[in-house]
């Protein structure tokens, strides 16, 4: 994190979650409002996103959950929103999925959906178990597949626990297993929707890597739109880059994860000079395959750090 005339851009991978590890020792809270499920799951199959939702709550006190991704990963967003919300805008809030890890304090971003009410949304969320560290020798070793939401942890949700450790509402979803299978075969299409080779990525043995990753992060830092700082004016964007079998970069595209605009012109510009190390299919081969990475523009008060 750089912060510059009070501004810091926070770039994170997109494949890197912030899960929800060292959680175990969080307490739920005292006191959880449960909310039934008015409506069954849906799945939107959209250009640029997957998004899976839920109605909660009678029609006087209707509340949505709603995951989303923009492609492959075993991590999502995840939006609450109702007006029970609004007591919790203000205080520091806990997030929980699984009993098994406790209560854990996470950041949200807050904003507000017509007719249903204030939101929090969660960013980059992952169910996953932490995996060991992977060796140097396993690289080319071990085959990949397309990262997806895991869903033996998911079958161990049955409700989204959100709020303080005085109070919290507690969304009753049922087991998440299958919802979050339809999800998973929702981000796998967009690798065909992508022009890529599905088969391809069913198994392979690495990633595209961007050797300059430090650079590029550094040039995108300083494209912070000046007109959208001025405004106050903050976002998250989603970086999709195709990666041709020579390394070269041939396409690249955001996505809004935010409905500000005004963000979207220079940091494909930036990726004019990255420079990458191809896929690699499972012969080792090197393949055409993508990059993505997520883009959270914030402005912070040049004294918010003492």
């Amino acid at each position: 994190m750089v912060r510059k005339n009070g501004v810091v851009v926070l770039l994170t991978m997109f494949l890197v979650s912030v899960g929800l590890a060292g959680s175990a020792h969080g307490q739920e809270a005292k006191k959880a409002v449960s909310l039934q499920p008015s409506s069954d799951w849906n799945i939107e199959f959209g250009e640029d996103r997957c998004r899976l939702s839920r109605l909660f709550g009678d029609e006087d006190n209707l509340h949505v959950v709603y995951f989303e991704q923009a492609g492959p990963s075993t991590s999502f967003a995840l939006t609450m929103a109702g007006k029970q919300l609004r007591i919790f805008r203000q205080h520091f809030n806990h997030l929980s999925l699984n009993p098994d890890d406790g209560f854990p304090r996470l950041e949200t971003r807050w904003g507000e959906i017509q007719q249903i009410g204030p939101a929090a949304t969660a960013l980059e969320f992952d169910v996953s178990q932490t995996p060991p560290p992977e060796r140097e020798s396993d690289r080319f070793e071990k085959l990949l597949s397309l990262p997806a939401i895991d869903l033996v942890e998911a079958g161990k949700i049955d409700r989204i626990l959100f709020g303080h450790r005085g109070t919290a509402i507690s969304f009753e979803t049922g087991n998440m297993a299958a919802p979050f299978q339809a999800l998973n075969t929702c981000t796998s299409d967009f690798v065909r929707a992508w022009g890529l080779d599905q088969s391809l990525h069913s198994k392979f043995k690495s990633r595209p890597r961007l050797k300059n990753e430090q650079d590029i992060e550094r040039a995108i830092k300083k494209h912070y739109p000046v007109s959208a700082r001025g405004r106050g004016q903050q976002a998250i964007m989603r970086l999709v880059a195709i990666v041709e079998a020579d390394g070269s970069l041939s396409e690249c595209w955001l996505q809004n994860a935010t409905e500000n605009a005004g963000f979207d012109a220079s940091a494909c510009a930036v990726m004019k000079d990255a420079v990458f190390v191809p896929a690699f299919d499972r012969n080792g081969n090197p393949m055409r395959s993508y990059y993505m990475k997520t883009l959270n523009y914030e402005i912070i008060p040049a004294d918010a750090h003492g």
